[in-house]
């Protein structure tokens, strides 16, 4: 390229696949029937992370609340996902949208082996 002339250079990346569903698909273990709830101690901690939110953003803890339905339960089943759109009064569907866009939610069972 000679000085004082004008060229753009094209890049590609290679395409990153995943192989996690987008979708939820029902299992034996994550389905509308599993079991979840937060524990009492869990519920005064989500009660604390909502308290810091103004009034009329409360939906903003969306992502803490998942953090902690999934800690507690060790991922994060469907279940979860309505509990936390229960207490933040919020559409179920905008919870999933969270929970499918960042990749540190688990939404179905990890097996370790060893």
């Amino acid at each position: 390229v000679k000085p004082g002339s004008h060229s753009r250079c094209i890049s590609t990346s290679v395409l990153r696949c995943s192989d996690t569903l987008s979708v939820h698909r029902d299992t034996v273990q994550n389905n509308p029937d599993t079991k979840f709830e937060f524990t009492a101690e869990n519920m005064t901690r989500a009660e604390a992370i909502m308290s810091i939110y103004p009034d009329g953003h409360k939906k903003a803890a969306v992502i803490p609340l998942l953090d902690l339905a999934q800690r507690q339960h060790g991922w994060l089943p469907l279940t979860a996902m309505h509990e936390v759109a229960r207490i933040l009064d919020m559409p179920r569907m905008r919870v999933y949208e969270v929970a499918t866009f960042y990749t540190m939610f688990m939404r179905s069972v990890i097996l370790f082996f060893s």
